[in-house]
């Protein structure tokens, strides 16, 4: 398996340039996502044995009709942009792990019940939907003869929405958010923002976690424009998190006139987004947040956000408790450059490596019958929070 592992490490994921690449600001073609996003080469293992003019004629049509290799480091390219379209958030990315290893057997273990392992199985488990570990035992081990694993992280780098994220700016509905883990901020201006993440929601008088993903581009952090801004040419760009990463969800003017007033928890009355009939609808400077934090869950974000969810979930905005949800880029990573040797893509920290784990214990055991001379434990684990110190319970400094 780490051979497997090595091949397509090299070819999915082989690092070109910085390390600190991020994802295209307007106008540049080579880099994606604020996530310290490595520039990647899809024909590295072809071209590894080739110079010159062999190597950059590599992934020509002909060649590529004609060289089985080729064929494979493409194919092992798009499954990787593939999964990491899907993985908006950690817990996505969890999700489609397991659905892959349920897919061809792996057997699903719960930390809460007693273990019953048997040499030639397959399995994996998950804590808080967003760390996963899977491993296959081979069917001719014998206690010490060891584990082999690879580790790697599901988070990436990204803006979360804060406790509190309803607030009005400057006559506009915005989203209150943090970051999370050492993005590139300033690339996340000018960007088609939505929102994903887990859900929680009581149903039928039981708690259920879900996840939601909006694939329909409802938020932006616009940059002002250069006539309002004279001196970014000569000082540069400085950013503060706190005031200019503010994504702007709809104009207030549009919500009071689609909405009908509604009575507030205190009995006064309130626009359905928060916005008080009494205050001006421009907004005189910044306002703050415009639910207190003793608010009920509703009262804290913006309805027609609440709404949202709720109708991607064929739920009512009652039903929901809370949710983790991350700002994210709607825009799907491509392969790229003139010969097709690039992934232009954000998350690639880490999810090019996590794929890449998964697929390599997937094509080395996708039966039993693939264990039958194996003599160890092979795993793959694949933390959450390791953007922010891995200290948690589903981070990697907690497990044994």
């Amino acid at each position: 398996m780490l051979a497997r592992v090595s091949h397509l490490s090299a070819s999915c994921i082989h690092l070109r340039g910085s390390h600190h690449l991020s994802k295209r600001p307007p106008g540049c073609v080579l880099s994606r996502a604020s996530v310290r996003t490595p520039l990647i080469s899809v024909k590295t293992c072809c071209t590894a044995e080739r110079s010159g003019e062999q190597a950059a004629a590599v992934l020509s049509p002909s060649t590529v009709a004609r060289n089985p290799k080729v064929v494979e480091l493409m194919s092992a390219a798009e499954g990787c942009l593939r999964f990491i379209n899907y993985a908006w958030t950690q817990y996505h990315a969890v999700e489609e792990a397991s659905r892959r290893l349920s897919a061809v057997g792996f057997q699903k273990l719960s930390e809460k019940q007693e273990w019953k392992l048997k040499p030639g199985g397959r399995y994996y488990f998950t804590r808080n939907l967003s760390t996963i570990v899977a491993f296959a035992v081979g069917a001719k081990y014998q206690p010490g003869n060891g584990l082999h694993m690879i580790g790697a992280h599901t988070d990436s780098p990204c803006l979360k929405l804060k406790p509190v994220s309803k607030s009005i700016k400057s006559g506009y509905l915005t989203v209150n958010v943090e970051t999370y883990g050492g993005g590139l901020w300033h690339t996340w201006f000018d960007r088609d923002l939505s929102v994903a993440g887990r859900v929680l929601v009581k149903q039928g008088g039981q708690l259920q976690h879900k996840l939601v993903k909006i694939e329909k581009p409802i938020m932006r952090i616009p940059m002002l424009a250069i006539h309002l801004n004279r001196d970014i040419l000569s000082k540069g760009f400085e950013l503060n998190k706190q005031t200019h990463l503010v994504p702007v969800l709809a104009s207030a003017v549009q919500k009071a006139a689609n909405k009908p007033a509604a009575p507030s928890s205190n009995g006064s009355h309130v626009e359905a987004d928060g916005q008080n009939k009494r205050q001006k609808v421009d907004g005189a400077g910044d306002a703050a947040d415009l639910a207190p934090k003793t608010a009920k869950f509703e009262e804290k974000h913006h309805s027609s956000l609440l709404q949202l969810v709720a109708d991607q979930l064929k739920c009512s905005v009652t039903d929901i408790v809370d949710f983790e949800l991350n700002v994210c880029d709607t825009q799907d990573g491509v392969i790229g450059g003139i010969d097709d040797e690039f992934l232009f893509t954000g998350r690639l920290d880490n999810l090019g490596m996590s794929y890449c784990s998964l697929a390599a214990l997937l094509d080395c055991y996708p039966t039993e019958a693939h264990l039958a001379e194996e003599s160890a434990v092979k795993a793959i684990a694949l933390f959450d929070h390791e953007e922010v110190g891995s200290a948690s319970a589903q981070g990697k400094t907690c497990f044994p």
